[in-house]
């Protein structure tokens, strides 16, 4: 099976509040199981999304299959291979992510290299004005 689309990333804080945008666009392709997408998300406001609680990536094009161990996704994996304008906790960080199993939606992380953990990326880290070019796979 292989079937090739475009999808709506969505930015969105843990209660469902969503940024708005000066471009939020997506394409996949999925061949039998998996799915490969990009996205690029760039944000004019945070509007009313609370800037303490983590990120999140809404509207993934299949929902993520369900397989978790130890608290974390085994399903998929994403990364940020472009941001800029955008306020990181710790020098030397990146940001990642992993979809929610069962789900069509990713969370946000921060690596650090310096502390050697990654930990929610917290909205006021994406800020007003960031842009964040993202990839990676899940399994369906």
């Amino acid at each position: 099976f292989f079937e090739e689309g475009v999808w709506t990333p969505d930015l969105q804080d843990q209660s469902g509040n969503s940024a708005t945008y000066n471009a939020n666009e997506g394409k996949y392709t999925r061949l039998a199981n998996i799915c490969w997408v990009n996205c690029v998300i760039s944000v004019a406001t945070l509007g009313t999304m609370t800037t303490t609680q983590a990120a999140q990536i809404h509207g993934l094009p299949f929902t993520a299959a369900n397989d978790a161990a130890g608290g974390h996704s085994l399903a998929g994996a994403f990364w940020c291979y472009y941001g800029t304008n955008l306020a990181l906790s710790t020098a030397g960080g990146y940001v990642t992510s992993d979809p929610e199993p069962n789900a069509t939606y990713m969370h946000m992380r921060e690596w650090s290299s310096t502390e050697g953990v990654s930990n929610p990326l917290l909205v006021s880290e994406v800020s007003a004005d960031g842009v964040l070019n993202m990839a990676g796979f899940f399994r369906i």
